[in-house]
C-alpha cells in the first residue's frame, strides 16, 4: 500500500511537471523597452501598453498562446535571444542588414523615418546643420546605428541616453540642442507635452527611412511565421487597423 501510494505520488508529481513545461512552452515571451507609443509603463495605471504590445497580446490571443513580457536593456537583445530568456524583441525594432543576417526577422509592418527635434527658435534641418552642436540620441536604437555608421559631420558633443525621454529633457533644459529620433517617438513626445509642442520643430526632411519588424532568435523560423500569419490575419479582420488609430489617429501598418 505504501509502494502504491508513493508510486501515486511520484506520477503525480511528474504529470505535474509536464503541464507545467507545456504551459513554458506554450507562453510567448517578448522583450521589451520603455519605447512610447510601441510599448511603454502607463505612470497613471501602472499597465504595460503600446502599439506593439496591444498587437502582440492580439497575436497571442490568436495563437491560443500565453504572453510575458520581460524588460531588457536594448545594448543586450541578441544576447537575450541567444539564451532564450525571450522568445522575440517586439518593441519598436527596425529592420537592418545586419540584423537579418544575425537574427530571424518577421516581415516588416511599419514604415518610420530618422528626423531631428530642436526647439523652434533653431529648426534644425539637416545634419550638416549640427555641425558643432551638442546632439543626443537613445543609445542602441536604430537612430544611434545610423549616426555611429553613417554621417562624418563633426558635433560638438553625441551623447547616448537611455530612452528618448531623457533626451527631450535634455533638450527641453539646453542640455542638448537636437535630438536624432524617429517620427513616431518624436510626435507621441509631443502629443504627451501638448502645451508646449508648438516651442519645437521636426525636420520636414528625413535624414533615413527605417522599417519596423519583429526579431526572433536566428532559425526559429516556425514561430517567426505563425506570428506573421496571425499579424496579416488580425490586420485583415480590422483588429489592428483599430489599434493603429487608437495610438497615431491613422492606420500606419504596411506590408510589403
Amino acid at each position: 500500500m505504501k509502494k502504491q501510494f508513493v508510486l501515486s505520488t511520484i506520477c503525480m508529481l511528474c504529470l505535474g511537471t509536464i503541464v507545467g513545461c507545456d504551459n513554458l512552452e506554450n507562453t510567448l515571451v517578448v522583450g521589451y523597452t520603455n519605447f512610447p507609443p510601441m510599448g511603454y509603463v502607463d505612470t497613471t495605471t501602472g499597465d504595460l501598453v503600446g502599439f506593439d504590445v496591444e498587437v502582440a497580446e492580439k497575436v497571442a490571443n490568436y495563437l491560443d498562446m500565453n504572453i510575458e513580457y520581460k524588460k531588457i536593456s536594448w545594448e543586450t537583445k541578441e544576447a537575450q535571444l541567444e539564451s532564450n530568456r525571450i522568445d522575440c524583441v517586439w518593441n519598436g525594432f527596425s529592420y537592418t542588414q545586419e540584423r537579418a543576417d544575425s537574427l530571424t526577422l518577421s516581415d516588416t509592418y511599419m514604415l518610420n523615418s530618422i528626423i531631428i527635434m530642436s526647439k523652434i527658435e533653431n529648426s534644425y534641418e539637416t545634419i550638416d546643420s549640427l555641425a558643432g552642436l551638442k546632439v543626443c540620441v537613445e543609445v542602441g536604437s536604430s537612430s544611434d546605428e545610423y549616426m555611429l555608421a553613417g554621417p562624418s559631420t563633426t558635433f560638438g558633443e553625441y551623447k547616448e541616453y537611455e530612452d528618448y525621454a531623457t533626451c527631450f529633457t535634455a533638450l527641453q533644459g539646453g542640455i542638448a540642442d537636437a535630438i536624432i529620433i524617429d517620427t513616431i517617438c518624436a510626435n507621441y513626445i509631443l502629443k504627451q507635452n501638448s502645451d508646449i509642442a508648438n516651442s519645437y520643430y521636426l525636420s520636414t526632411s528625413s535624414i533615413a527611412q527605417e522599417k519596423f519588424c519583429i526579431g526572433f532568435k536566428l532559425g526559429n523560423i516556425e514561430l517567426r511565421d505563425r506570428v506573421d500569419d496571425a499579424i496579416d490575419a488580425l490586420y485583415a479582420s480590422g483588429d489592428i487597423t483599430e489599434i493603429s488609430r487608437k495610438y497615431f489617429n491613422v492606420d500606419l501598418f504596411t506590408r510589403e
